[in-house]
């Protein structure tokens, strides 16, 4: 009995974060709807409102680094403790009003890089980049800082 196997190489979403370049190997997002239930005189049960939640974007990936890890965690740490707004652009899917609410960062002495698995909250609604505006590679992301910063 034989089988024929094919291999997919490694790949990596490149995002650029203000001036941090961060490399995501994998995103999962997700969304959901909450529904306000009431229940009637009559013992039946209707909904009164509903609405839907933002977003959450978990990525998780690595950011390379010279020598000093304070070359990615104060930057990193300003963006998250200031509440910057930005924009972004993953996989095709562009996102608006977005901000980081955590992250966790590791050291790999052998390696290199900064492990790190990021949390964005996306509160306004997906949307698709035109074609003719996509990267030729497809795997090159953008995110964009707003220039005013929440407080």
């Amino acid at each position: 009995m034989s089988a024929y196997f094919h291999t997919v190489p490694p790949r990596s979403f490149h995002i650029t974060i203000d001036t941090l370049d961060f490399h995501a190997q994998s995103w999962c997002l997700s969304a959901a709807c909450t529904h306000a239930e009431q229940g009637s005189v009559t013992g039946s049960r209707y909904m009164t409102n509903s609405f839907c939640k933002t977003r959450t974007l978990h990525l998780k990936g690595s950011f390379f680094f010279l020598d000093d890890p304070a070359e990615v965690l104060i930057p990193l740490d300003d963006i998250l403790y200031n509440k910057v707004r930005f924009a972004f652009t993953l996989r095709g899917i562009r996102c608006f009003a977005a901000s980081l609410v955590g992250y966790t960062i590791s050291e790999e002495a052998t390696r290199g890089t900064l492990s790190c698995e990021l949390d964005i909250l996306i509160s306004s609604p997906l949307t698709k980049v035109p074609d003719e505006t996509e990267p030729d590679t497809g795997t090159e992301t953008t995110i964009q800082t707003e220039a005013a910063k929440i407080v």
